[in-house]
């Protein structure tokens, strides 16, 4: 402006002049102002360019896939001329860039409604929440542990009765397991040959087991029981150098690790045993593993809730429990399981069911058991979920390599380990109670402690069938439905039973669970367990219903 105004007034310039002098100052400004938006786009550029750059360099390793994967799209954005095309690629630029590529959103109004927030809580690292500083803390959980015989109190449910063999069932196999048994463990071999037993057996291969039976039938042996069968079932003795003595006094020292909890006790071990066994042995995976896949995946199912306190892994967190702040408060009680469990298996050679084995398949072994236990976080359901999905759309099983198999694995244990509602409704309604229970129970912990309740953990506010509903739709449904397509038509019953439990919950109620509903809010016993089945036909009148003795 000096250097057009003063040339200007020293000449003494007319009102022309000065015109002139306004339409260039005018000028001026305007290229100035074209000059400054010409300098900030090129600063967003370089500051885009930067940061995509700073982005990448987290993926920037020797071969790195993210990182071709972002050079491939960062080409053909470029030569998009489509402003949508060059957006759905920046979107997919920057949800491969954050990692949130399997990341599911409970949002938007799902069929459970207001019950979504409460799910995702559930979900976001087991429902771990902030503490809020409060100073209390449990430095070592402890739940009191009654006997084995006789304190324990069983809710044996009889769902098929007496299974002669010829109907459906199965023999035991043929071991001769006494010469090779030393003779404190030949009390195993005797109870694996006891006529209830071997009814409880029975049908060990159908979906429709009844663990309840076996617990009861052996004394509540149900994971040695179930283990030695399916090592000889599957001839893995035969293939392996298993040590009959070690991996029994193994199994005994786990089932004495479960704690008398409703729920996470030895009972639902042998279930989750039962359930991964199952899946394991279908044809869409059993043609993709290998002996020791599923001996070490038998063994992992058996050990993945090894001395469960009853409370999870928000309680954990937020109560600032020493086996929390031991894991960093992630994947809390997963990584206990699998540390206190393969202690037992390596303080002594005579419990090491892995003795014999060769350094490479043992390091194997405990890979896919760590892998998958810690697969069994509910925090991982969705990422099992949409990795499964792109894998399978990818016809990935078809030739699969490790790590799809180990995918495989993954979802075989998770699978069984929240197959509860995918069970008969006598079965699915038996565990919607144990886990309700065990519920209730860390709700009153949270309060004495003055805790958040966590979610349908309140006695008081917690309506069952609502929650189970909720559950059993947004969490349940989704998962098995691709998962019993992948495992194909043999499996579509496991589905059809997960959507008959969502309909008698979402008719029902409460009221499906009769009296026991009652009781389980009000703190109540359950009384003697179910011992038979009544001839009331169910909904549908396919199947019988537990009769609740009292």
């Amino acid at each position: 402006m000096l250097f057009i105004t003063l040339p200007y007034t020293m000449s003494g310039g007319t009102d022309s002049g000065l015109g002139t002098a306004l339409a260039l100052l005018r000028v001026f400004r305007i290229v100035r102002i074209f000059r400054l938006v010409v300098i900030l786009n090129k600063i967003k550029r370089t500051r885009e360019s930067a940061n995509m750059m700073r982005q990448k360099a987290k993926f920037k390793r020797q071969g790195s896939p993210v990182e071709r994967v972002i050079d491939i799209l960062s080409n053909i954005k470029r030569k998009s001329e489509s402003g949508a095309e060059r957006e759905n690629i920046s979107f997919m630029m920057d949800v491969i860039i954050s990692g949130d590529l399997y990341t599911v959103s409970m949002s938007g109004g799902g069929q459970a409604g207001s019950q979504d927030a409460s799910y995702s809580t559930f979900l976001r690292d087991g429902g771990a929440k902030d503490s809020g500083g409060t100073k209390k803390q449990l430095r070592g959980l402890s739940v009191s542990k009654k006997g084995k015989k006789g304190g324990e109190q069983q809710q044996v449910v009889d769902l098929d009765g007496d299974h002669p063999q010829g109907e459906g069932g199965r023999a035991a196999p043929e071991r001769d397991l006494r010469s090779k048994l030393s003779p404190e463990l030949v009390w195993v071999e005797t109870t694996l040959k006891k006529e209830e037993v071997v009814a409880a057996l029975r049908k060990v291969d159908s979906w429709d087991f009844n663990v309840f039976d076996l617990d009861k039938a052996s004394g509540n042996h149900p994971i040695v029981m179930l283990v030695l069968t399916y090592v000889m079932e599957l001839d893995l003795d035969k293939s392996l150098p298993i040590d009959y003595n070690n991996l029994i006094r193994f199994l005994l020292a786990i089932e004495a690790g479960y704690k008398d909890v409703p729920f996470h006790n030895v009972v639902h071990a042998a279930d989750v045993t039962h359930g991964t066994a199952y899946f394991i042995t279908r044809a869409a995976v059993a043609k993709c593993v290998s002996p020791l896949d599923q001996y070490c995946m038998i063994l992992g199912a058996a050990m993945h809730d090894f001395e469960h306190p009853g409370y999870n892994n928000a309680f954990l967190v937020a109560s600032r429990a020493e086996v929390a702040i031991l894991y960093n408060d992630s994947s809390v009680l997963e990584n206990f399981h699998i540390s206190s469990s393969f202690k037992v298996m390596l303080r002594d050679e005579k419990t090491n069911p892995f003795a014999g084995f060769d350094k490479d398949q043992y390091n194997e072994a405990r890979a896919t058991m760590v892998h998958c236990i810690l697969g069994t976080d509910m925090k991982f359901h969705f990422d099992h979920l949409t990795k499964f999905k792109t894998r399978m759309g990818a016809g990935a099983f078809d030739e699969p390599d490790k790590k799809d198999v180990q995918l495989l694995l993954a979802m075989c244990m998770h699978a069984a380990d929240v197959s509860n509602p995918a069970k008969r409704w006598d079965l699915s309604s038996e565990w919607a109670c144990r886990v309700m229970e065990e519920f209730f129970l860390q709700g009153e912990q949270e309060k004495k402690l003055s805790l958040p309740v966590s979610p349908f953990m309140d006695r008081d506010k917690t309506d069952i069938g609502k929650c189970q509903a909720g559950f059993i739709t947004i969490l349940i449904k989704p998962f098995f439905e691709e998962w019993c397509n992948f495992l194909g038509p043999d499996c579509k019953g496991i589905f059809t039973n997960v959507e008959e439990n969502i309909k008698t919950w979402a008719e029902q109620a409460e009221a499906a669970l009769g009296e026991r509903a009652e009781k389980i809010h009000k703190c109540q016993p359950w009384g003697e367990p179910p011992t038979g089945v009544s001839e009331t036909p169910e909904l549908d009148g396919d199947r019988k219903s537990v009769s609740f003795k009292r």
